[in-house]
């Protein structure tokens, strides 16, 4: 999963303002690489299939409504998902990203998240805070884990808190 996940982030990521359609890119070595994209500005969702793995990141109005954290985390309070990725490798592990915005701040999401985690059986085995960000990182003993960092909220999300969400397993 490594071995793909960066390349397969980044190229989506490159291709969110181009509007709707599916190219197919080829590597040196044969490997590819397919990417559907539909919806533009407020809506993203696009799907990424290549003989490594499969994902698919869905934004603004794409989010699924009735989207869930990983691991099924809490929500907090108010907060609204504004973004979510779902990945999996030729072997079927799978990871996902989703970013949330809410109203409380960094540090009323950081406690909250702190104890979401220990109430999911999660170790918090790294905590760090600076001025404008909060990060934790939780493992199970079946090599489950979670990052969380937490910042401001940017553009039409200023005065509120941004919180991704990794998972996924080693």
């Amino acid at each position: 999963m490594k071995r793909i996940f960066l390349p397969l982030m980044t190229l989506p990521l490159m291709l969110i303002a181009c509007g709707g359609d599916t190219k197919t890119y080829t590597d040196d070595e044969g490997n590819k690489v397919e990417v559907t994209q539909k919806g533009d500005g407020d809506e993203v969702n696009m799907n990424v299939s290549s003989k490594d793995g499969d994902m698919s990141i869905k934004a603004g109005d794409a989010v699924d409504a009735n989207a869930k954290l990983p691991y099924d985390l809490p929500l907090i309070g108010d907060s609204k998902i504004a973004a979510q990725m779902n990945a999996s490798d030729e072997s079927g592990e799978t990871g996902a990203m989703v970013t949330l915005i809410t109203d409380k701040s960094a540090d009323e999401a950081f406690d909250f998240y702190k104890k979401a985690l220990a109430d999911a059986g999660f170790k918090v085995e790294s905590e760090m805070s600076t001025n404008d960000m909060r990060m934790l990182a939780g493992e199970k003993d079946d090599k489950s884990g979670v990052a969380i960092t937490i910042t401001k909220g940017q553009d039409e999300n200023a005065g509120k808190t941004s919180v991704m969400i990794f998972a996924g397993k080693q």
